[in-house]
C-alpha cells in the first residue's frame, strides 16, 4: 500500500512538473510566456492581457474584462495565488505592482492551478488527492476546437471552405475558382462600382479579382499575415496571370464603359484606340444586366479581353494592362470597396 501511494505521489508530481498547459499556485505567467495545449495557447501580452488562441485565432482575452489600468504599465505578469485566484498585475513584482484583473478567490481553493484545455478553455481548478480530482473554480467559458474557432471574414472575400463569394452591395456572386482561357484562377475579393448621379448612388457592376493562386502566393509571401499597401504594387506588376472580372448589375451603354476603361495614363493613343475598337466590336450597343467583361493581365504583359464569357481579342502593348489595373488598385480607385476586398482577400491565398 505504501509503495502504491508513493507511486501515485511521484506520478502526480511528474504530471505537474511536466505540464506546459498549467500554472501552479505561486507561479508566474510573465510577458511573452505562454501555456500550451496542442493547438491552443494562452499568452501574457505586452499590453497586460492573457490572450487565448486556437490555431492562431483569438477566441478569448482578459482585456475584455480588465479595468482602466490595463495597458498603462511598462510590464505585466499573471500569478496563480494560493487562495484560488489568478491575478494580472502591472509592475515589476507582487509587492509594488498594481492589480489589473483577477478571476476571484474561493474558499474551496485546495492546491489551485490555472489550466488551459486543448479547446482553448482557460480554467482555475483545485487539485485534490495529488491532482487526480478537483473542481473548477473559474472558467473563461466554453472553448473552441480549431475547426469551430470564430473566423472573421472581410466583406467581399472568400470564407474558409466556401466555393463562392458575394458582393453584398449588389448581391452578385462569384465562383471561388473560375477558368479563363483554360487556366483556372482563384477569386481574391469583390466589390461594387457605384456611380454618383447627383440625387443617388447607382450600383453599376461588381468586380472580382482572380489570380493564379500558387504564383500569386509566392509573389505576395512577404505579406502573409502582414497586409500592407505594397500588396497593391505586386498585384499591378507583370508577374502572374490575373483577371478583373466585371459582372453588371444594370444595362450600360458601350461607349460609357469604353470611356471609363480608357481613362488611363501612360498608354499610347494607338493602343487605346485598339482597345476601344476591340471592346465595341464585342459588346455592340450595350452590356446588359448579369453580362460580363473580363480584363486579363497576362504574365507576358499583354491584355486579354473577354466579353460575355467569350475571348474578344488580345492587346499586346504591355503598357495597357497595368494602367487598367491601376484604375482598381491604385491610390484613387474607381471602387474603394473592391480595393479593400482585394487587399483583405490576399490572405486567403496562403491557405
Amino acid at each position: 500500500m505504501r509503495l502504491f501511494i508513493i507511486a501515485i505521489v511521484a506520478f502526480s508530481a511528474f504530471l505537474f512538473a511536466a505540464a506546459d498547459d498549467s500554472l501552479q499556485s505561486g507561479k508566474y505567467l510573465k510577458t511573452g510566456s505562454c501555456l500550451e495545449n496542442g493547438a491552443a495557447t494562452a499568452c501574457m501580452s505586452a499590453a497586460g492581457a492573457v490572450e487565448v488562441k486556437v490555431d492562431g485565432t483569438l477566441i478569448w482575452s482578459s482585456a475584455n474584462e480588465e479595468g482602466a489600468d490595463a495597458g498603462s504599465h511598462a510590464s505585466y505578469f499573471g500569478q496563480m495565488k494560493p487562495n484560488g485566484e489568478f491575478v494580472i498585475y502591472g509592475g515589476d513584482g507582487p509587492h509594488t505592482a498594481t492589480r489589473i484583473w483577477g478571476t476571484g478567490s474561493s474558499a474551496m481553493a485546495k492546491h489551485p492551478f490555472l489550466h488551459l484545455g486543448a479547446d482553448g478553455e482557460l480554467r482555475v481548478r483545485t487539485a485534490w488527492f495529488f491532482g487526480l480530482f478537483g473542481n473548477t473554480l473559474w472558467s473563461s467559458g466554453a472553448g473552441a476546437t480549431p475547426a469551430a474557432a470564430a473566423v472573421e471574414v472581410a466583406p467581399g472575400t472568400l470564407a474558409p471552405g466556401a466555393t463562392s463569394l458575394t458582393d453584398d452591395a449588389t448581391g452578385i456572386a462569384f465562383d471561388g475558382v473560375k477558368a479563363f482561357g483554360g487556366a483556372k484562377l482563384a477569386a481574391v475579393g469583390a466589390g461594387v462600382r457605384a456611380k454618383n448621379l447627383g440625387v443617388a448612388m447607382v450600383n453599376v457592376y461588381s468586380v472580382c479579382l482572380y489570380v493564379d493562386k500558387p504564383k500569386a502566393a509566392k509573389a505576395l509571401a512577404t505579406y502573409k499575415g502582414n497586409p500592407g499597401p505594397g500588396v497593391f504594387d505586386v498585384l499591378m506588376a507583370k508577374n502572374f496571370n490575373k483577371v478583373m472580372y466585371l459582372k453588371f448589375a444594370r444595362g450600360v451603354g458601350s461607349q460609357k464603359i469604353i470611356d471609363a476603361l480608357t481613362a488611363v495614363e501612360g498608354v499610347p493613343a494607338a493602343t487605346l484606340d485598339e482597345f476601344s475598337a476591340l471592346l465595341l466590336g464585342a459588346m455592340g450597343g450595350q452590356i446588359g444586366a448579369s453580362e460580363t467583361i473580363a480584363l486579363g493581365f497576362d504574365a507576358s504583359g499583354s491584355m486579354s479581353v473577354y466579353v460575355r464569357e467569350a475571348l474578344a481579342g488580345t492587346v499586346a502593348d504591355a503598357t495597357l494592362a497595368p494602367a487598367v489595373f491601376k484604375l482598381y488598385l491604385g491610390a484613387s480607385p474607381v471602387s474603394q470597396p473592391a480595393k479593400d476586398a482585394f487587399g483583405a482577400g490576399v490572405q486567403t491565398l496562403f491557405g
